[in-house]
């Protein structure tokens, strides 16, 4: 089985009034074509949605709203990588999933964390590059390297 996990795609982020600048439109367009293939092949669609502390409390914010949310699963992580989550790793398990792609926001960071711990976990892992948001595109040169040394498909 396959599955899709849809990283960090919160207004924080990505959302209108963010401070980052990724081609948000195009990622979320693009991600969007994603979710609507998988969703039509019932494949699973995992979102990851990241905590933030804010003011010495915990915090997250919600999904972009023009993010096409077809699924209840729901995964906050902590840190870079969501298989920092035992949750995620259960729900793999238990829905013999085998396939991995990773999209959303940051190509050097929480995509290329998460997409490097699917493989070091014994998935086989993809990112499909249209549908990740990068901030440093240099940068992300490098970290394709490293995700392609270790065995992550770069599509």
């Amino acid at each position: 089985m396959r599955a899709l996990i849809v990283v960090d795609m919160q207004e924080d982020y990505i959302g209108e009034n963010s401070k980052y600048l990724y081609e948000r439109e195009k990622i979320i367009t693009n991600i969007n074509m994603r979710i609507a293939e998988y969703y039509a092949n019932k494949d699973s669609v995992i979102y990851i949605k990241n905590l933030k502390v804010r003011r010495q409390e915990n915090y997250v914010s919600e999904f972009v709203p023009d993010l096409n949310v077809v699924s209840d699963v729901v995964i906050i992580k902590d840190k870079s990588s969501c298989f920092s989550n035992p949750i995620l790793l259960d729900y793999l398990k238990e829905h013999s999933i085998n396939d991995i792609e990773v999209v959303g926001i940051d190509g050097n960071c929480c995509v290329k964390s998460t997409a490097s711990d699917a493989v070091k976990a014994g998935y086989f892992a993809s990112i499909k590059e249209n549908c990740v948001g990068v901030l440093n595109k240099q940068r992300f040169i490098q970290s394709k390297d490293k995700m392609l040394k270790l065995g992550v498909s770069i599509l």
